[in-house]
């Protein structure tokens, strides 16, 4: 009797063991990204959080000598290269990660009003309904929303950013467990080439 309660108790706590790690690797975790790219100081400004609470990363990024400047709050710049932001396998397979639930962003055109801007106008809500038919059906789920404003004269144009993306810890360790696996085949790769 108190081997069956025994081995009872041991499969209970099992299952409710496999129950928590299930749910901690597969609970949607919500990333909100805010971004501003600003035309006058030629710069991003972004911050991005876990579920519009928790501060992930914050900064500015920064344009110059055929260079991308990352400044991260508190912390210290980081200089990139154009050629390091091309997609490549691992960076792709980072990306497909995330499935963007929520995409807005607002076109803001500012200075002296004209044809051009006229025209510009028109043609981006144009773009956005296409745009939206498009993401429709291939993504309904999607909250897609893009707004034209038009500011006074002396106010700088710019563009304005927020997406909420959502992934959860199984894709992310996927992900890593792939980059991992590569990096080691890579290297056992060029082991074997160097013997030979």
């Amino acid at each position: 009797m108190y081997n069956q309660i025994l081995v009872a108790y041991t499969v209970a706590m099992i299952l409710l063991l496999i129950s928590i790690v299930a749910i901690i690797f597969f609970i949607p975790i919500k990333i909100n990204l805010k971004g501003f790219i600003s035309s006058k100081d030629k710069k991003i400004f972004f911050a991005s959080k876990i579920y519009s609470v928790i501060s992930l990363l914050s900064g500015y990024i920064d344009f110059t000598n055929n260079r991308l400047i990352m400044r991260l709050k508190n912390k210290k710049a980081k200089a990139l290269k154009y050629i390091d932001l091309l997609p490549d396998e691992v960076k792709t397979n980072f990306i497909k990660c995330f499935n963007v639930i929520n995409f807005r962003s607002a076109i803001l055109l500012g200075g002296e009003f004209n044809e051009l801007k006229a025209f510009l106008c028109i043609f981006i809500n144009s773009l956005n309904k296409t745009v939206y038919t498009a993401l429709k059906k291939r993504k309904p789920y999607l909250n897609y929303k893009n707004d034209v404003f038009l500011l006074e004269e002396n106010e700088p144009s710019g563009v304005a950013l927020m997406i909420d993306a959502v992934t959860n810890l199984f894709s992310l360790t996927k992900s890593l467990i792939k980059k991992l696996y590569g990096g080691i085949y890579n290297y056992v790769k060029g082991k074997v080439k160097q013997q030979n």
